[in-house]
C-alpha cells in the first residue's frame, strides 16, 4: 500500500488530499492508518480506519452479437450468443436510437444458449449508425456487456403492379395500376412494338393503359414498370402483357 499527499506541504489551516494505492497482492482487511504532519518546530498526528476489500470475482460469462442494419419501417434480427459458466442471464439493450425498439426471445436464457434479438424501426426512426450496448445480468447482479454497431437506413422505394399480368387481343386495351411507397414518376420499358402506353397518375399511384394494334407481336411480353422518386431513387416491378389473336 502506498500513500500520496496532494499537496505534500501546506500551511496551517490548509487541506491536503491523500491517495491510497493498493498493490494487487495487498491483503484484504481493516487497517488503522496514522497520518503525521511535521513542521519546523512541532508535529501533529491523526488517523482513520481503512477497509481493504477483496476484488470482486471476475464475471464468468460473456455475450456477443453481430452488427445489424435495419431499414426504417422494417425489422431486423440477430442472434445473441452467450458462453461461460453459471445459470440464467437476463438480457437488455440500451443506447437505441429514437424510433427503434428491441426485444429478446427467449429472455432470460441459460448461459451457453442463444437468444434472437429483434430490432423494430419505425418509419420515422432516426437514420445513421450508432452503438447499441447489450447487457446480460446473472442472478447475483453481475453483468457482462457487448457493444454492436447498429445502422438505420432510409426507407427504400418500392413499387407494385396490380394486376401483375393481363391478356388482351390485338387491337385491344388492358391496364394495370402501379403503386409506390411514396410519390414518384412512373414509366414503362419493354413494351412490345405496335403498343402505346398512357399513364394516369395520382401521387404515389398511376394507372397504365396499354393500347395494342394489329401489328403488336403475339405472346407474353414482360414490361418493366419503374417508379422514380424526387431524389432519384428508383424501384421496378414486372407486368406481363400477353397478346392473343382475335
Amino acid at each position: 500500500m502506498t500513500a500520496v499527499f496532494t499537496p505534500s506541504t501546506l500551511d496551517t489551516g490548509q487541506d491536503a488530499a491523500i491517495t491510497l494505492r493498493a498493490a494487487p497482492d495487498a491483503q484484504p482487511g481493516v487497517y488503522q492508518v496514522r497520518v503525521v504532519g511535521t513542521g519546523a518546530n512541532h508535529s501533529a498526528a491523526g488517523g482513520f480506519t481503512l477497509t481493504l476489500r477483496p476484488d470482486d470475482p471476475p464475471v464468468g460469462f460473456a455475450i456477443g452479437a453481430s452488427p445489424v442494419t435495419v431499414e426504417a419501417g422494417r425489422q431486423a434480427t440477430t442472434p445473441v450468443w452467450s458462453s461461460g459458466q453459471g445459470g440464467q442471464i437476463t438480457l437488455r439493450a440500451s443506447g437505441l436510437p429514437s424510433g427503434v425498439s428491441a426485444a429478446f426471445q427467449p429472455n432470460p436464457i441459460a448461459i451457453g444458449s442463444t437468444s434472437t434479438l429483434t430490432f423494430t424501426a419505425a418509419p420515422t426512426a432516426t437514420t445513421g449508425t450508432s452503438t447499441v450496448v447489450l447487457t446480460g445480468t446473472d442472478a447475483t447482479g453481475r453483468p457482462a456487456r457487448a457493444e454492436i454497431l447498429f445502422t438505420v437506413t432510409a426507407p427504400a422505394l418500392r413499387v407494385t403492379a396490380t394486376p401483375d399480368s393481363a391478356t388482351t387481343r390485338r387491337g385491344g386495351l388492358t391496364a394495370t395500376t402501379a403503386a409506390a411507397t411514396e410519390p414518384a414518376v412512373f414509366s414503362a420499358t419493354g413494351v412490345p412494338a405496335g403498343t402505346s402506353v398512357h399513364w394516369h397518375q395520382r401521387g404515389s399511384t398511376a394507372t397504365a393503359y396499354f393500347f395494342t394494334t394489329f401489328q403488336t407481336p403475339l405472346g407474353a411480353h414482360p414490361v418493366t414498370v419503374t417508379a422514380t422518386a424526387a431524389d432519384g431513387r428508383s424501384a421496378t416491378t414486372t407486368f406481363t402483357l400477353t397478346v392473343t389473336r382475335w
